[in-house]
C-alpha cells in the first residue's frame, strides 16, 4: 500500500525528533482503533462502516508519518548500568557476606543472601521491562492492508458475533465454552462477489481425576482437574451464485443427512459429501468430475477443511493459519515499517487463490 505523506500535513507539524515510544504507541494504536466495525448481523456479509472510513487513508497516511518520523533512542546503556549496579553490587556484597562469615548468625545470612537475590531479581525485571522497546499492535498490520482495498475489519463483539452465527450456521456449532469470533474481515472480490474472512476460537473441556495419598502411599481421596484446550479456526463465508442447495464436503465429518458416493473413489476414500436425500441428485451434478478435481488440489493444500455450501453461499472453515504479524516494534526499524506491513496480506492472498482455483471450477462448470 502506497500512502502519500502529503496528505497528512497535520501530522507533519506534531511529529518532534525525539519522542516518548510509549506515548506514541498509545496514540497510533487509538488511531486504528477507530476502524473497528460494531455491527453485528445474521449476515455476513453486511457491515456498517465506522465514521473513520471516511478519513481512513488520511488517517493511516499520518500514522505513517509517525513512523517515518520516529528516532529511536537506544537504552541498551541504561539496562546495562541497571544490571551493573542493581545485579552486580547486591551479588559482590554476597559474595563478601559469605566471604567474611557477616552477619555472624547463620539464619541471619541467610536471610540476608535470600533478601540480596530478590533485589537482584528485581532489578532483572526491571531491566527487561526497561529494554523491551514499545509496540504498535497487530491491528496495525491488518488496517494497512484492508483500508487501502476499500474493505472493513473488526475485532469488537465477539461472543455476539459467534451467537448469531451458531444460530445460523452449523460449522460454529461446537466446542464447550469461551466460542468467539476473533476477527472478521470484509471485502469484494474483484468480480465484485462480497466475502467475510473470519477467524474462529473455542475451546473443548475434559476432565481427568487425581488422586491424593497418604504418607504410605495408600490413596486417601480424590478429585477432578478441569482441561481446556484452545482450538483455532480460520475461514472465508462467500458468495456463490451456483450453489443451490444446502451440502457439506469434508474432512472431518459431517452434521446432517447422508453421506454422497460420487464417482471418484479416491475422493470418496479422502472426504465425505452429506446432504438431505431429497437434493443428492442436485449435489452429484454440481459436483461432476471436472469440479472433483479442482477440489482435490483444494483439499491437498489446506487442513482440516469443511465446505458448507448453502443456497447462494459458500462457507470454507479450515485449521489453515492465514493471517500474519500486523505489529511494528519501535525500534531502529521502525521508520522501514512499509517492508513488513506490505507483508502482511500475503497469507490472506494465497488462501483466497486457493479458495479462487476452487470457486472458478464450481462456476465453470455448473453455469
Amino acid at each position: 500500500m502506497a500512502v502519500s505523506s502529503t496528505t497528512a500535513s497535520a501530522a507533519s507539524e506534531s511529529i518532534e525528533k525525539k519522542v516518548d515510544p510509549r506515548k506514541l504507541a498509545s496514540r497510533i494504536n487509538g488511531l486504528i482503533d477507530q476502524f473497528h466495525v460494531n455491527a453485528v448481523s445474521e449476515d455476513p456479509f453486511e457491515w456498517q462502516p465506522t465514521s473513520a472510513y471516511a478519513k481512513g487513508k488520511e488517517i493511516l497516511a499520518e500514522v505513517a508519518d509517525l513512523l517515518r518520523g520516529y528516532q529511536h533512542v537506544s537504552k541498551k546503556g541504561v539496562v546495562t548500568k541497571i544490571l551493573l549496579f542493581g545485579v552486580g553490587l547486591p551479588l559482590l556484597l554476597a559474595l563478601g557476606a559469605w566471604q567474611l562469615q557477616i552477619p555472624s548468625g547463620e539464619d541471619a545470612r541467610v536471610i540476608v543472601y535470600i533478601s540480596l537475590g530478590v533485589v537482584a531479581l528485581g532489578v532483572i525485571i526491571a531491566a527487561a521491562v526497561i529494554g523491551t522497546p514499545e509496540e504498535i499492535d497487530l491491528d496495525f498490520g491488518l488496517a494497512w492492508y484492508t483500508i487501502s482495498r476499500g474493505w472493513a475489519f473488526s475485532r469488537c463483539n465477539q461472543s455476539a458475533a459467534w451467537e448469531l452465527y451458531c444460530k445460523r450456521f452449523g460449522y460454529f456449532n461446537c466446542g464447550d465454552e469461551d466460542q468467539g469470533i476473533p476477527l472478521r474481515i470484509w471485502g469484494t472480490t474483484e468480480d465484485g462477489r462480497p466475502f467475510q474472512l473470519f477467524e474462529f476460537y473455542y475451546e473443548t473441556v475434559y476432565y481427568t481425576t487425581e488422586y491424593t495419598h497418604d504418607e504410605k502411599g495408600n490413596i486417601t481421596g480424590s478429585y477432578q482437574v478441569k482441561h481446556e484446550d484452545p482450538h483455532y479456526r480460520y475461514g472465508i463465508f462467500l458468495k456463490v451464485p451456483e450453489s443451490k442447495v444446502r451440502f457439506r464436503i469434508s474432512e472431518i465429518g459431517g452434521d446432517f443427512g447422508k453421506r454422497v458416493e460420487l464417482e471418484s473413489a479416491a475422493f470418496n476414500d479422502a472426504v465425505g459429501v452429506y446432504c438431505d436425500e431429497a437434493d443428492e441428485a442436485e449435489v452429484v451434478k454440481f459436483l461432476s468430475p471436472a469440479v472433483i478435481v479442482a477440489m482435490e488440489e483444494f483439499f491437498t493444500n489446506l487442513d482440516g477443511v469443511v465446505l458448507d455450501f448453502y443456497p447462494g453461499m459458500l462457507l470454507v472453515g479450515t485449521e489453515h493459519d492465514f493471517l500474519g504479524d500486523g505489529s511494528v516494534t519501535l525500534n531502529e526499524n521502525a521508520p522501514r515499517f512499509e517492508e513488513e506491513a506490505n507483508r502482511f496480506g500475503e497469507g490472506i492472498e494465497k488462501f483466497r487463490a486457493y479458495i479462487d482455483g476452487a470457486v472458478n471450477a464450481f462456476r465453470k462448470y455448473n453455469d
